[in-house]
C-alpha cells in the first residue's frame, strides 16, 4: 500500500492562561492570570518556538458544568462524573480547560479544504512503514495525506520520544503502535498530534475511536483527546494571534479527557462527544474543517507515558448487514487504486460497476451477512482482494491475448464458436465452470460465455458462483474465510501455496490487509498459506 506524506517543521506556540469556575451558572470575576514566560529559542530540527509573551486575562468564573472529571470507562464507554452546581466562585486555573498550545503554520482551510467521501475508515495502525520507513504516515486513503508530530514546550529541557515501536497492538492482528514518552516539560505541556490533510472535511463519517494504553505511574494519568479547527486556531497561519489570545478564542479544542490504564482501551466516540469548556457558536460543525488531531498531557509539570493504536473513523457500531452496508460505493470505486511509478491511478475498468456488484449479490444472501459483524467485513476484503488480484485491480474483463474470443482455444470452444478463456472478477475459464455458474445465474453460459464480459451484474455473479459454492475437497471460500484468507487463496489458487508462488500469496495479502484497513476492521489470523 501506499501513503501520501508531507513533513512539516512545526514551532512551539505560548501558553495561554486559561481559568475556569467551579461548578455553576455564574461568579464573581475570577482574578488575572498570571503572565506567561516567553517561549525559548529552539535549535535546529528541533519543536522549539519564538520568543512570545502573553499575559493572562481576567476571566469571569462559573458556567462551566460538570462538578468531577471527566471519567472515561474501559471497553470504549464513556461516562461523565459531576453535575452542574448551584453557583460559581472566582475563576481559578485548571488543566481540562482549553488546550495546548498549537503548532503554527500547518496550512489553514482558508487554502481550501480536502472533503472525505467515506472510502477508508481507518486512519492510521502504524503497520506500513511508508516511505520514509518510520511508520509516522497517515493511513492513503479518501484524501489524506500527513504524518504524526511532536511538540512540547522547552521550559524544562525535556526529553521526550515519538516512535512507532514493535508491541502487540491495540488488536490482535497488530505489530506496532505510537508511543510517546518524556519527563515534565513545564510550560503548556506537550503534545503528540496528527495532520491528516491541510483541511479535513470529515462530515462524511460518524466519529472516530483509537486504543490507548499508558503508565500512570509516570506522571499524567489522563490525556486529553483533542479536534483542532479554526475555531480554536483563527489565524491564518495557524495557531492564535494576540488579539485572538485576548478575546478568548484560542485553543479550546472540542475535546475528550480519557484515562490511561496499562490495558489497551478502546474509545468510541461520536462527534457530539467532543466537546469544548467554553461552548462557542453552536451552528459550528468542528469535523468539516479539521486541523489536527492530537492526543495532550493535562499535567506539564509531571512526566508522561502512553500508547497510541488504530485511530480510525469508525466511531463503533457501523452497520455490516450484507455487502452494500459493509462497502459503500466511494469505498468500492477507491478500492483500486495502485501506483504506477510515483503515480497513484485507478485501474478499475468502468465496466465493473458498483451497481452491477451489488445486484449480483441478490443471488447469494448468505455473502457478508454471516458471523459476526467483523467476519462479514472481513469475507468482503477477502472476496474483493482475491478479485483484484486475479485481475490486476478490476483492470481486466478478459483474460491476456483472449479478447478476440476465438483465440485461446485451449480452454475449449462453445458452440458459437467463442472460447472458454478467462472472464470476469474471478477469469472464469473452461466450460465445466461456465456451464454450473449459468445454471446458478440462471442463463446459458455454456452457449454464451461471453456474456460474463458484457453483463456487469452476470460477471460479477460468476465470481460469487464461485465464492460461495463448494469447489473441491478443500471447501468452499465464503466458509473457509472464517479460517483466514491463506483458506480461500489454497481453493481459489492453491498451486500458489505452500512457497509454489510466494510472490502471488504475498499480493493478495497485502490487497487484503489494505482492503481491512478501508473497511476498518482487524486482518485477524491465517492470512498466508
Amino acid at each position: 500500500m501506499v501513503r501520501g506524506l508531507f513533513s512539516v517543521l512545526f514551532a512551539a506556540a505560548v501558553a495561554v492562561a486559561c481559568v475556569t469556575g467551579t461548578d455553576g451558572a455564574g461568579g464573581p470575576t475570577g482574578a488575572s492570570g498570571a503572565s506567561a514566560t516567553a517561549g525559548g529559542s529552539a535549535p535546529v530540527g528541533t519543536f522549539g518556538g519564538a520568543a512570545m509573551t502573553t499575559g493572562g486575562a481576567s476571566v469571569a468564573g462559573g458556567g462551566i458544568p460538570g462538578g468531577g472529571a471527566t471519567v472515561v470507562g474501559t471497553g470504549g464507554a464513556v461516562v461523565s462524573a459531576g453535575t452542574t452546581g448551584a453557583g460559581g466562585v472566582g475563576g481559578t486555573g485548571g488543566p481540562l480547560c482549553g488546550g495546548p498550545a498549537i503548532p503554527t503554520n500547518k496550512g489553514r482551510c482558508s487554502a481550501g479544504v480536502v472533503t472525505a467521501k467515506g472510502s477508508a475508515l481507518t486512519i492510521d495502525d502504524f503497520e506500513d512503514p511508508g516511505p520514509d520507513n518510520d511508520y509516522l504516515g497517515v493511513f492513503f486513503g479518501d484524501g489524506r495525506s500527513g504524518k504524526w508530530f511532536d511538540s512540547h514546550d522547552l521550559t524544562m529541557k525535556p526529553v521526550i520520544t515519538m516512535t512507532a515501536d514493535a508491541t502487540t497492538g491495540g488488536v490482535a492482528s497488530n505489530t506496532r503502535a505510537i508511543h510517546y514518552k518524556g519527563a515534565a516539560p513545564g510550560g503548556w505541556g506537550a503534545t503528540l498530534g496528527l495532520t491528516v490533510a491541510n483541511c479535513y472535511d470529515a462530515r462524511a463519517y460518524q466519529g472516530l475511536s483509537f486504543y490507548i494504553k499508558g503508565n500512570p505511574a509516570a506522571g499524567n494519568n489522563q490525556v486529553k483527546f483533542s479536534l483542532h479547527s479554526p475555531i480554536s486556531e483563527p489565524a491564518p497561519s495557524g495557531g492564535c494571534t494576540a488579539a485572538d489570545n485576548a478575546a478568548g478564542k484560542c485553543y479550546d479544542h472540542f475535546a475528550k479527557v480519557v484515562t490511561l490504564t496499562d490495558q489497551w482501551t478502546r474509545y468510541d466516540l461520536k462527534w457530539k462527544d467532543l466537546t469544548q469548556n467554553c461552548a462557542s457558536d453552536p451552528s459550528y460543525v468542528p469535523q468539516g474543517e479539521i486541523l489536527t488531531l492530537s492526543f495532550s498531557i493535562l499535567t506539564p509539570t509531571a512526566g508522561f507515558d502512553f500508547w497510541v493504536d488504530n485511530l480510525s473513523f469508525d466511531p463503533g457500531g457501523l452497520p455490516s448487514n450484507g455487502f452494500a452496508e459493509i462497502v459503500p460505493k466511494a469505498m468500492f470505486e477507491e478500492m483500486w487504486q495502485t501506483t504506477k511509478g510515483t503515480m497513484v491511478v485507478n485501474q478499475r475498468n468502468a465496466f465493473y460497476t458498483y451497481e452491477g456488484m451489488v445486484a449480483a449479490t441478490a443471488k447469494w444472501p448468505a455473502f457478508c451477512t454471516t458471523g459476526t459483524a467483523e467476519e462479514r467485513r472481513r469475507e468482503a476484503a477477502a472476496f474483493l482482494s482475491n478479485v483484484a488480484h486475479e485481475t490486476d485491480s478490476l483492470a481486466l474483463v478478459e483474460e491476456n491475448g483472449c479478447a478476440a474470443d476465438n483465440v485461446c482455444t485451449q480452454y475449449g470452444t462453445a458452440p458459437n464458436g467463442k472460447t472458454y478463456h478467462g472472464r470476469g472478477p474471478i477469469q472464469l475459464s473452461y466450460s465445466y465452470n461456465y456451464e454450473p455458474a449459468g445454471t446458478a445465474l440462471g442463463i446459458n453460459l455454456k452457449n454464451d460465455p461471453e456474456k460474463v464480459a458484457t453483463d456487469p451484474t452476470v460477471a460479477f455473479g460468476t465470481a460469487l458462483w464461485f465464492w460461495m459454492t463448494y469447489q473441491s475437497a478443500k471447501g468452499i471460500p465464503h466458509e473457509a474465510v472464517k479460517s483466514g484468507l491463506g483458506a480461500t487463496i489454497n481453493i481459489i489458487n492453491g498451486i500458489e501455496c505452500n512457497g509454489g508462488n510466494a510472490a502471488a500469496v504475498a499480493n493478495r495479502v497485502k490487497l487484503y490487509k489494505r482492503f481491512c484497513e478501508m473497511l476498518g476492521v482487524d486482518p485477524g489470523a491465517g492470512q498466508g498459506c
